[in-house]
């Protein structure tokens, strides 16, 4: 189509021959009313321009753009220009009048100012420009007690030294190895517990009694809120269940006995956590007995039975992994 090519020359209007020199900026659109009216050609050219005409009245400027009907053809467009006494003209051919106009609107905005609608067509597709962003000042981190999140299960590994009373005569020591894994904000362990031999002694007969040993294995479950980053506040629940084993000494015939134990465990404690990895912990248990074995020696009646509740006290190694 002849609009098309025509459009892209119609940029530079330096053509023909020269006139008297006209001065100042002046734009005249002539057209049938069934085409755009000569204020709606200024509108238009003013809104590709970005400014008004008024304010261009200092360029050495006339335009005249006339269109008449071309029969089957559709539209002719003649835009006669004339700067500084050189005459320019160019005409566009198209089946639509209101296209015509908004080709002239083009070609004459080119020709008064390039920069101006390269700048505005440019704002018009990409909007005007993004206010910059206020520097807001870094957030102040505030110290509070919050519980840590652990991502999925972890495992841990734990070496306990144990203190009791209750379940063996007077007081004595244990160990005790567990193995677990956190689960959201707890954590569930099996562990297993040694009690070291401890002796009771016959009342009648001091150099006879019963020396009572005992070991245990149980699962437990904790929830470990913690206070900042360090500090953990474990408070568990569990079962055990195991032998105790006594062996009578001081006697003629000397024997081994082995008898359930079984107890439920309730606990509380506070854990130092330095790294993620390592923690140190202590903690302090109390077990219910629900089996309560009876220890006899020949003729020497019964010497010892577990208490309803006995009392454990314990300090742990932790060690925590992936």
């Amino acid at each position: 189509m002849r609009f098309g090519f025509d459009l892209i020359l119609g940029a530079h209007l330096i053509l023909g021959s020269s006139e008297v020199e006209r001065v100042g900026l002046e734009v005249s659109w002539e057209a049938p009313p069934s085409c755009p009216s000569s204020q709606a050609f200024v509108r238009t050219l003013e809104a590709r321009l970005g400014t008004s005409l008024a304010s261009l009245r200092d360029i050495p400027l006339r335009v005249h753009a006339s269109v008449e009907s071309s029969g089957s053809t559709g539209w002719r467009l003649v835009l006669r220009t004339w700067e500084r006494g050189t005459e320019g003209e160019r005409v566009l051919e198209d089946r639509s009048c209101a296209l015509l106009a908004e080709a002239a609107t083009l070609v004459v905005a080119l020709s008064i100012d390039t920069l101006a609608v390269v700048r505005h067509e440019k704002q018009v597709r990409t909007g005007p420009p993004a206010a910059p962003n206020p520097i807001k000042p870094a957030p102040t981190t505030v110290a509070r007690a919050s519980s840590r999140s652990r991502p999925g299960a972890a495992g841990l590994l734990r070496v306990s030294g144990l203190i009791e009373t209750g379940m063996l005569p007077a007081v004595g020591a244990g160990i005790e190895f567990a193995a677990g894994a956190w689960l959201g904000l707890g954590s569930v362990d099996a562990l297993g517990r040694y009690w070291f031999e401890r002796d009771k002694r016959s009342g009648q007969a001091s150099q006879a009694g019963v020396r009572l040993q005992a070991w245990t294995a149980g699962l437990r479950g904790c929830v470990r809120p913690a206070a900042g980053r360090a500090v953990e506040f474990p408070l568990c629940a569990g079962m055990e269940a195991g032998q105790i084993i006594g062996d009578g000494f001081g006697v003629r015939r000397p024997r081994t006995g082995f008898t359930a134990w079984a107890a439920v465990q309730l606990s509380v404690g506070v854990a130092w956590v330095p790294v993620r990895w390592f923690a140190l912990a202590g903690t302090v248990e109390g077990a219910i007995a629900l089996a309560r074995p009876t220890f006899a020696v020949d003729n020497l009646g019964d010497l010892h039975r577990p208490a309803p509740g006995s009392l454990r006290g314990s300090v742990a190694v932790e060690v925590r992994f992936p």
